[in-house]
Formats: C-alpha cells, sequence, structure tokens
C-alpha cells in the first residue's frame, strides 16, 4: 500500500498496519521456527542416554536444524580442568581434531575462563575441510559456544559452517542450550548412579565370596575338630585297654611270685 501524498492519512495508516502485519507475521514464523526447532532438540535428548551417546544425538540434531555443516561436542572435565572429545558430526579424516584442550589452551580453552561464546569468520584455508561425496570446500565461519548451568561450563559445542552465522541461529543456540544442559545432568547422575550400583553389587558379591569362603572354612574347621576329637577318643580308649592290659599283667605276676 503506497499513499498519493503526505496528506493521505488514510493510506498511511493502512500502509503502518500492513507493514505491522507482516513484521508481526515475520516474528510469528522467527518464533514457531524457534519453537520447532527446540522441540526437536528436546525429543533428541530425552530418555535414558549416557552422556556419549546424548553427545552424539545433540550435535547431530543442532547441525541438521542449523544447518550448519559440521560440529564438535566437548564435555568439560572439572577435575583435570579440560575440554574432552565426546562426539562430531560430518567430520573430515583430514581435519586435525584436538581430542584434549586444557583450560585456557586456545579459544575453546579459554572458554572454560571467559565463559563467552567465540564467533570467527573468514577462516584460513584449510581450518576445517567439508567434505561430499563429490566435492571438497573450506569452513569460513565457526563458533565456539559453552553450555552454562549455574555459571558453571558443562560443555562447549564447535560449529562450522560455509556462511555466516545469522542472529536467528545464535539466538537458537541461547534457548536450546538449558535443555541440553539438564540432559547432561540427569545422564551425569544416572551414569554416577550406575556406577555406584555396580560397585555395590561389586563390594556385595566379594562380600559373600568371603563370607563362602569362612563358611566353608569353618566347615572344614569343624570337621578337623570332629576328627581330632574321635582320635582323642580312641587314644583314650587305646590308654585304657593298655592300662587294663598293664593291671592284669601285673596281677598275673603277682600271682606267679605267690606260687613260687
Amino acid at each position: 500500500i503506497v499513499p498519493r501524498s503526505d496528506k493521505d492519512s488514510l493510506m498511511q495508516s493502512l500502509a503502518r498496519m500492513a507493514f505491522t502485519l507482516k513484521d508481526n507475521h515475520k516474528k510469528a514464523e522467527l518464533v514457531g521456527l524457534l519453537k520447532n526447532g527446540q522441540n526437536i532438540i528436546n525429543n533428541e535428548v530425552r530418555g535414558n542416554l549416557s552422556e556419549q551417546h546424548l553427545a552424539e544425538k545433540a550435535i547431530s540434531a543442532l547441525c541438521k536444524h542449523m544447518e550448519v555443516q559440521g560440529g564438535i561436542f566437548y564435555q568439560h572435565d572439572v577435575e583435570n580442568e579440560s575440554l574432552e572429545f565426546l562426539s562430531g558430526y560430518a567430520l573430515n579424516k583430514d581435519s586435525k581434531i584436538a581430542m584434549s584442550v586444557k583450560k585456557g589452551e586456545g579459544l575453546a580453552g579459554q572458554i572454560l575462563i571467559d565463559k563467552t561464546a567465540v564467533l570467527l569468520d573468514d577462516l584460513p584455508d584449510n581450518y576445517c575441510n567439508i567434505q561430499t561425496l563429490t566435492a571438497k570446500a573450506q569452513a569460513k565461519n565457526v563458533i565456539l559456544y559453552p553450555l552454562i548451568n549455574d555459571g558453571e561450563v558443562m560443555a562447549v559445542i564447535e560449529l562450522v559452517s560455509l556462511n555466516p552465522m545469522t542472529k536467528t541461529q545464535l539466538e537458537f543456540l541461547d534457548i536450546v542450550q538449558e535443555t541440553i544442559c539438564i540432559a547432561l545432568i540427569s545422564a551425569r547422575h544416572r551414569e554416577k548412579t550406575e556406577g555406584l550400583l555396580a560397585y555395590t553389587q561389586k563390594q556385595t558379591s566379594e562380600l559373600k565370596s568371603r563370607q563362602d569362603e569362612l563358611e566353608n572354612s569353618n566347615t572344614q574347621l569343624a570337621e578337623q575338630t570332629q576328627n581330632l576329637e574321635q582320635q582323642k577318643q580312641v587314644i583314650e580308649s587305646t590308654k585304657n585297654e593298655l592300662e587294663v592290659a598293664m593291671h592284669l599283667a601285673e596281677q598275673a605276676s603277682a600271682s606267679k611270685s605267690d606260687f613260687l
């Protein structure tokens, strides 16, 4: 709608209304897109997943929905103060992937200190190759994004793209990071619980084995005691018989002396 003149207030109002409706429609589409992406991530990371499996599903879903060409998922090893590689998406075998990154080492390690995302544009050649069955291209944009819960970095994801990262993509990461963090917490608690359960079962099994060994030892000891008691009885019986025989012999000797 185009007003015929500056004094055409009706057309100007209609034009503003049309612009507002169009703008609201775009915002609604954006909200719908973000909401749909959030639902996709929710569905991917829910369930009784190990941290490894969760990382695989999360990085795959993020790359597909955000339409980026590659990604890496690092977990934060708090005890060793490092980032440890868990999973990757569409990685080229020629790409040099760090399996472990110490705190403060490089941009990824620095995120453990700064706790803020890092966006890199116009990457140098051979930084990261993206390969299909028929072609190879060089990534030109990378984002290193920390997944933070209660002020602590739980993981860091690296996404590589042939195109510049958009504001919508960055907003999407802000929206879904809480979902992924909650799933990570659940996975870690589950693995810890399963580990404690396995340890308890092992201890119980070892204790039962020791009890069985002790019972066997007690049984053997009881049998040995019984055998000793039987031997003692035999010895006592033999001793008594010997004493009787000696007494009889003494009586016979005395009778012989009297006879002589």
